[in-house]
């Protein structure tokens, strides 16, 4: 019987040693922070703008913001910030506060977006996860994170509430009638 040798990495080991003084242009030994290789751009230097403000600040010269393909639905530029307005009004309402936990487990829809944005501009934290997660992972993530609020879509609802989460209902189609909305 003949022995098999591994070969070694077509990189060198060494390069994975920390001790190791890297030549790679974009990362710092000195202080461990990558810096991108693109040029720097200049962020505003306003300490009370937050990233949903923002955002919703660049003047855009498309229509729509926001476009769901499967159903052709649409939110304009114009609509979005007031969307996203009123879903942190909403959520002030329920009694959502800044530091609190929300979490989205939603398919990648149009609503998506915008209750992650209006969730944002309350000042509370967002969590995401995948609709197809099981209910020991939804689990965890609820525990480990304290999540006080889930939207979800209906085949959820049940999972969430065995938790003792309250969630809002997200349609999983684009469609604005407000009459599918549900807060248990």
């Amino acid at each position: 019987m003949g022995s098999t040798q591994i070969q070694n990495p077509p990189f060198p080991r060494e390069s994975f040693n920390t001790q190791r003084k890297h030549s790679y242009s974009w990362f710092s030994p000195e202080t461990g922070i990558y810096t991108s290789k693109h040029t720097s751009i200049q962020l505003p230097n306003n300490p009370f703008l937050d990233v949903v403000s923002f955002i919703l600040s660049h003047k855009h010269q498309g229509v729509s913001a926001l476009i769901d393909s499967s159903s052709g639905c649409t939110i304009s530029y114009t609509q979005l910030p007031e969307l996203v307005k009123s879903i942190a009004s909403g959520l002030h309402e329920i009694g959502i506060s800044q530091g609190q936990v929300v979490l989205l487990l939603l398919p990648n829809t149009i609503y998506f977006p915008v209750i992650y944005l209006g969730v944002l501009s309350l000042g509370a934290i967002v969590t995401t996860m995948s609709p197809l997660s099981s209910f020991h992972e939804i689990k965890k993530r609820v525990s480990d994170c304290n999540v006080v609020l889930a939207f979800t879509i209906s085949a959820h609802l049940e999972k969430i509430g065995k938790l003792g989460v309250q969630a809002i209902v997200v349609p999983e189609t684009g469609n604005f009638d407000s009459s599918e909305f549900f807060v248990f």
